[in-house]
């Protein structure tokens, strides 16, 4: 609603043969109010009630009564011209509804990438610094009793591990870590996985049946390993692997890991043959591959600084 303190015309109403005519100035008259409406405060400062007006002219002979209906008239007019009709607010609030359906997913698609690159590369220093740090008191990885290998039934099937890594992971690798939980949970395929989680919310898990492969989840963890690992993998968690030696000793598989032997914690290259366009088309686990388990996603943010490409195959969702 407008308030309007002033209004810059005076009206001089003047009666003859043919009725009512007015003239107006532009001298500045201060606006009082009486009642409901509002009048103006000229000559005449004892005001009194604004009289009915019919289609014959102005009822009474009072001048400043005169003067006042025409103003409150006059003002009337002004108040309904400057308002906005149903219409014109009906079409804003669609147009502003337009605007922020298109935007507001790209902006928060945009805060996603962002929170992801942040605890992807917060992560990848914190593990390192943790090795580095267990190096001095415990000496070199490859000498340490911590290496939890793959284990089958007699039907052939893997055995779960988790009890023995996190032996492991708590005697060399969690005191240089602030872990601020530990949870216990199901996973995609309905196995026992372990959670550790840091203060951001960001989470990390090891392979149910051996200790070198990483999985981490910048946000909603509990969330994203009941995922399948196709559904999952680039998009809500992020793979890695500590394996800085050939544990298994056998000398042909060395080219398997030479992307990770002699090194901390690096994103996932088992098997990478050095092409570029292999982390994204590679059958087994390119990340662009929608069959495949997207294992290399992890190397194509890394090796672009940490920052997710133009070209992500995958988005990010949590």
């Amino acid at each position: 609603m407008y308030k309007i303190k002033s209004f810059k015309f005076a009206f001089t109403l003047t009666k003859g043969g043919k009725g009512w005519t007015q003239s107006t100035s532009t001298t500045e008259h201060p606006l009082k109010p009486n009642g409901n409406r509002h009048v103006i405060a000229s000559e005449c400062e004892a005001i009194q009630p604004i009289k009915d007006v019919n289609h014959h002219g102005v009822a009474g002979t009072d001048k400043c009564n005169e003067l006042n209906v025409l103003t409150s008239y006059r003002l009337n007019v002004f108040t309904r011209c400057a308002a906005f009709t149903l219409a014109e607010v009906l079409i804003t609030l669609a147009v502003i509804g337009i605007v922020a359906a298109l935007t507001i997913p790209s902006l928060m698609q945009r805060y996603v990438n962002r929170m992801t690159e942040t605890r992807l590369a917060k992560f990848y220093s914190m593990i390192n610094q943790a090795i580095l740090l267990s190096k001095i008191d415990n000496g070199e990885p490859e000498t340490w009793d911590y290496w939890v290998s793959d284990k089958k039934d007699e039907d052939g099937n893997l055995i779960n591990q988790n009890d023995a890594t996190d032996k492991a992971f708590q005697r060399y690798l969690a005191p240089y870590l602030k872990i601020v939980s530990k949870k216990e949970v199901t996973d995609g395929d309905g196995k026992k996985r372990i959670l550790y989680y840091f203060a951001d919310g960001s989470a990390f898990a090891f392979s149910e049946h051996e200790i070198r492969d990483w999985a981490f989840f910048p946000h909603q963890a509990d969330k994203c390993i009941k995922l399948k690992a196709k559904l999952s993998s680039g998009i809500c968690m992020f793979s890695f692997t500590f394996y800085p030696a050939n544990i298994s000793m056998s000398s042909s598989l060395d080219w398997a890991w030479k992307y990770h032997i002699g090194k901390g914690l690096e994103p996932h290259l088992h098997k990478w043959n050095g092409d570029i366009e292999t982390l994204y088309n590679d059958e087994e686990r390119g990340c662009a591959i929608a069959s495949s388990v997207g294992a290399y996603c992890t190397a194509i943010i890394a090796r672009n600084g940490w920052k997710i490409p133009d070209d992500y195959p995958r988005k990010i969702q949590y």
